[in-house]
């Protein structure tokens, strides 16, 4: 199975999956009125379109025509790539409004004076079988997908968050349900939209990080530096064995695809070189950074002026 078919499968399922997930968040939240489970329930639902949208932009980068011929009459001259992290950072903020709203229904809850849930056995319930859900859903994703690009591994991160969330409520209702049992008992309301507001605290940030980064790509600055670490020394390996001078290295990670320029600066302004020879240079250096596993986009240029670089 290709890396495009293999995409699909994971997005595929991870959809079912949370149809499944939500539904019973939906329906075992309104049975026993809990807000935690709830607040679950819509964060997988939500979860559900974006993951369509993650289809979505999977099906235009895969579109992207390899013919250089067609370009010309293509809109996306330079690619589609950057759909891959302007879905993301959709993805990113989504999630983060979610969390916001959790947080701040529970706090409002708070004030209001909490109710808790009816049930603290049933929810303990929930959050069992939800955690045995999620956790398969994230080590099916993460195992199968963990060669594959950004959309994938984001994919994988919600449903590990799904995951901690659904032990989080388990954990949750367990307390209630012993200090039901003790003097303590009016304490137990509390703990419902207590657990939302740390729960919504603590998973914003993962969201968080993968934001920054696809603001990264789309602003087109440097790649992670084990990245341009490898590229440097690529194009010293390079400049050295074939005596091309200094040189220059600019890049950029969008999404699947690595935009890479290198300019060397030749010292000898008498030497005369053929373009083959420049072709087989480009050759090495894209045969050198094709582990990388990304979609390499290369312009490599020879020049005597540094104005040029």
């Amino acid at each position: 199975m290709n890396q495009h078919a293999e995409e699909l499968k994971l997005l595929r399922f991870s959809i079912v999956m949370a149809v499944i997930y939500t539904t019973i968040g939906l329906t075992w939240g309104l049975v026993i009125q809990s807000g935690i489970i709830l607040f679950d329930a819509i964060y997988s639902g939500v979860s559900i379109v974006l993951s369509f949208l993650s289809l979505y932009a999977l099906k235009l980068v895969k579109s992207d025509s390899p013919h250089p011929e067609d370009v010309k009459e293509s809109r996306f001259q330079m690619g589609r790539t950057a759909v891959e992290p302007l879905v993301i950072t959709i993805k990113s903020i989504v999630i983060i409004v979610i969390c916001l709203y959790g947080l701040t229904n529970a706090v409002l809850d708070l004030m209001a004076g909490a109710k808790g849930a009816h049930n603290s056995v049933a929810g303990i319930g929930y959050g069992v079988l939800t955690a045995l859900i999620c956790l398969c859903s994230y080590a099916y994703i993460r195992v199968k997908g963990r060669k594959l690009p950004d959309l994938v591994q984001a994919e994988s991160e919600q449903w590990l968050i799904d995951t901690v969330f659904s032990v989080l409520v388990m954990v949750a209702f367990g307390i209630s349900f012993l200090l039901e049992q003790t003097a303590f008992a009016h304490w137990a309301p509390y703990v419902d939209p207590i657990t939302v507001i740390l729960v919504s605290l603590y998973f914003i940030q993962v969201p968080g990080k993968r934001l920054l980064t696809s603001l990264q790509e789309l602003l087109q600055m440097t790649p992670e530096e084990s990245i341009q670490t490898e590229l440097d020394e690529v194009a010293k390996a390079i400049a050295n064995a074939h005596q091309l001078g200094q040189p220059f290295v600019r890049s950029t990670k969008i999404g699947r695809q690595l935009a890479v320029d290198i300019a060397f600066i030749l010292d000898d302004k008498e030497r005369r070189y053929r373009i083959a020879e420049f072709d087989q240079i480009r050759e090495q250096i894209e045969a050198r950074l094709k582990p990388l596993g990304l979609s390499l986009w290369l312009n490599i240029i020879f020049t005597h002026d540094r104005h040029w670089a």
